[in-house]
């Protein structure tokens, strides 16, 4: 590892438009060594336009040939990472991005594996986690999902849906097969097997309002559960 270590920011796109200049500047503003890959998925609504106006030779754009999922656009941008930890950020703007640099520091410094970003660290018992799905009801997946992962690889996260932080050297060895919605369920549950050491940090969270520019929708939750069951009973690694 170099003695100032890298920081590989990916940022997948797929028909964000309204936010994309926002996300690339908000990135490259981080005062940290980085490097940021930009992963276009088959956009159509003028992504792409702007993207192509860019002519920075710090920024690496590519573009997927037809919308191929998160989850090839992860592997693809793990593939060319440079840096000595990856960072994924997501286009939509809705995280508190400028947490990654806390997330750095406590991966380096703890020697972890990977930390994840979440925006349920304050809600513990049953009153506070039902408020928090009457405000806001997306919030139910990620309680289920969380609660069996957990309770199924012995650990004990309060979210497993946000941004996150990876240590490069380790994640290339954890296999990608799953490039759909059960990507997410998938990744972490091949985490846990391998025995990565994951921390969280907590994270702002500020969801857009607009329902058109929501990739995930209720009934994904049906694919991620099957994958969290394929991975847990089905799969051996």
């Amino acid at each position: 590892m170099s003695a100032t270590p890298i920081l590989t920011i990916v940022l997948p796109v797929f028909n964000e438009v309204e936010t994309i200049s926002q996300a690339i500047n908000d990135v490259a503003s981080l005062d940290v060594d980085k490097e940021i890959i930009i992963i276009d998925n088959y956009s159509t609504d003028g992504t792409r336009d702007i993207l192509r106006s860019i002519n920075n030779p710090e920024i690496n754009i590519l573009y997927n040939d037809r919308n191929r999922g998160f989850g090839f656009s992860f592997k693809r941008g793990l593939e060319l990472a440079r840096g000595d930890y990856l960072f994924i950020h997501f286009a939509r703007c809705e995280y508190e991005y400028t947490k990654c640099l806390e997330m750095l520091l406590l991966c380096m410094n703890n020697n972890l594996d990977a930390v994840f970003g979440s925006r349920l660290v304050s809600v513990k018992n049953i009153m506070q986690k039902f408020k928090a799905i009457t405000e806001r009801p997306p919030f139910l997946a990620s309680f289920i999902l969380t609660y069996l992962v957990n309770k199924w690889y012995s650990r004990s996260f309060t979210d497993i849906i946000g941004i996150k932080l990876y240590r490069v050297k380790n994640l290339k060895n954890i296999p990608i097969n799953t490039y759909g919605f059960g990507f997410e369920a998938e990744h972490i549950s091949r985490m846990c097997k391998a025995g990565f050491s994951i921390g969280e940090v907590r994270v702002g969270y500020w969801p857009t309002q607009d329902q058109r520019r929501k990739k995930i929708k209720p009934y994904h939750l049906v694919n991620l559960l099957w994958v969290l069951f394929r991975e847990k009973y089905l799969v051996r690694h």
